[in-house]
């Protein structure tokens, strides 16, 4: 994102600079706590916890490996770790205030579509509102994942001949994987956050996040 550029939607893009472009002035209308788009809302910050949730593991699976030589870098390694756990759960307690909102946040709608209110806008409202101990659960749960065996044990594996050959220089270990290598732990994290996104997301079908 080029500098001075405020970007305002979503982008997959990659190796592209954006650039901003001059707002247009208008006057449109705003209904404080509306929540107009629910799904993109769960879809983002599940999507979130859920990487947060992998990089804690590869902090603790990965990381730790380069970092228990002394008390120092123990305490370090603890400390990355607190860190993650804070951050998850402060993102799961953000979201959970928005799930709690939802009634409010239905009436607002109702009132301000009048005839035009969506039932399907309101029922996915309704449902994430609902469904949200469950949801919780699931991120809770994540905690403890490891995603699939064989693929971290292979990936596993793969640091350990790094550092048997270079040492526990953890930047030329991870720099000096090979392609297939790299692949191997990309598909091992991202398969865990695929599976956690699937979980949560399986919890409110009608906001048709999977679709």
């Amino acid at each position: 994102v080029a500098a001075g550029t405020i970007l305002r939607k979503d982008t997959g893009q990659r190796g592209t600079l954006l650039l901003g472009h001059p707002a247009i002035a208008r006057a449109v209308p705003f209904h404080p706590g509306l929540y107009s788009n629910v799904k993109r809302i769960v879809k983002l910050n599940t999507n979130y916890i859920s990487n947060l949730i992998a990089l804690r593991r590869w902090y603790i699976d990965i990381r730790r490996g380069f970092m228990e030589d002394g008390p120092m870098t123990s305490e370090l390694h603890k400390g990355a770790v607190d860190t993650l756990d804070m951050a998850i759960r402060e993102r799961i307690r953000r979201l959970g205030e928005v799930a709690e909102r939802m009634p409010r946040s239905i009436a607002i709608y109702r009132e301000a579509g009048g005839d035009t209110a969506s039932r399907k806008t309101i029922s996915a409202k309704k449902e994430f509102h609902d469904k949200w101990p469950a949801m919780q659960e699931v991120f809770n749960g994540g905690l403890e994942k490891r995603g699939d065996p064989a693929r971290r044990e292979a990936f596993l594996e793969i640091v350990e001949r790094g550092i048997e050959k270079h040492g526990k220089d953890y930047l030329r270990v991870i720099k000096g994987l090979s392609e297939g290598e790299a692949g191997t732990g990309t598909s091992w994290l991202q398969g865990l956050i695929d599976a956690m996104n699937r979980e949560a997301w399986d919890c409110v079908p009608g906001l048709g996040i999977m679709e």
